[in-house]
């Protein structure tokens, strides 16, 4: 629902992890461009070769529409797992 807050968490583990990341796209385009998660760009965590590594953010939706949300695992050899999650904001809860 938009403007309700929830949490995101990226994980990787096995090899040492250099880095995780996320982006999010989508939403409304014609909505103000504020603190809404497709607006805040490429957000990363350091792992620093840590072969367990997550961290979680706290975003918001801010507009309603479907977005596409990101989230990618880097480790220190370069390899990359990316996975992709599509979801749909809107004004009142389903």
């Amino acid at each position: 629902m938009v403007n309700q807050p929830f949490q995101i968490t990226v994980t990787g583990s096995g090899a040492p992890i250099e880095s995780l990341s996320w982006w999010a796209e989508g939403g409304n385009s014609a909505g103000p461009a504020n603190d809404d998660l497709a607006h805040i760009g490429t957000q990363t965590h350091a792992c620093n070769g840590a072969t367990n590594c997550s961290q979680s953010w706290n975003i918001v939706a801010r507009n309603v529409g479907y977005y596409t949300l990101h989230a990618k695992v880097r480790d220190t050899s370069g390899t990359e797992v990316q996975t992709d999650w599509q979801f749909l904001v809107s004004e009142n809860a389903r």
